[in-house]
């Protein structure tokens, strides 16, 4: 299992409720908003201010949108953006007003318990994340890491989208982990 971003929880829970699972990797994943860490803490102020409002409910998340999101990219965010991952922006940047339920449901999911133990993953498992990431903090993938005794690559000088281009290694540890685990 593979997560990036919010879908790192997702990749998590999936390791940690099924025994085929037997590599995961999380890259710039959140940790659960109950975490032993200070959450919010050098995250961005559009970010604070979003998954605050979906603390209290969808309706005030909804009302949030209507402040802006300033996503702050790092220079090494915007180099990535403009290279390799420039698709990813372009699919980013079409979102409509009408396109935003998926990313208010994802707040409204990271905010509250995940029903599900995801530092009780058994498979061999690798937290990459940007060092100066302000999107989703360092703090929350050393958290991960720290709590499953997973491996721990900080990557210096990475956003949150200049971590993706660590993606091909952490994919290689995959499968070299998932071929040990089962082999």
């Amino acid at each position: 299992m593979i997560g990036y971003s919010g879908g790192g929880p997702h990749a998590l829970a999936c390791a940690s409720a099924d025994p085929r699972v037997s590599a995961a990797v999380v890259l710039a994943g959140l940790a659960p908003r109950d975490a032993d860490i200070d959450w919010y803490g050098g995250m961005i102020a559009s970010g604070r201010h979003v998954l605050r409002a979906a603390e209290r409910g969808e309706a005030a998340r909804r009302a949030a949108e209507d402040d802006g999101y300033d996503p702050e990219f790092t220079a090494t965010d915007l180099a990535a953006l403009d290279g390799t991952w420039e698709w990813l922006g372009r699919i980013a940047g079409s979102m409509g007003a009408d396109d935003l339920d998926g990313a208010i449901d994802d707040d409204l999911a990271y905010v509250r318990d995940w029903g599900a133990e995801i530092v009780a993953a058994r498979a061999p498992t690798l937290v990459v994340h940007g060092d100066a990431d302000r999107i989703v903090p360092a703090s929350h993938g050393a958290w991960l890491a720290e709590q499953m005794g997973a491996e721990l690559r900080l990557i210096p000088d990475a956003g949150h989208i200049a971590v993706l281009e660590h993606a091909a290694q952490a994919l290689a540890w995959l499968a070299d982990a998932a071929a040990r685990h089962t082999g």
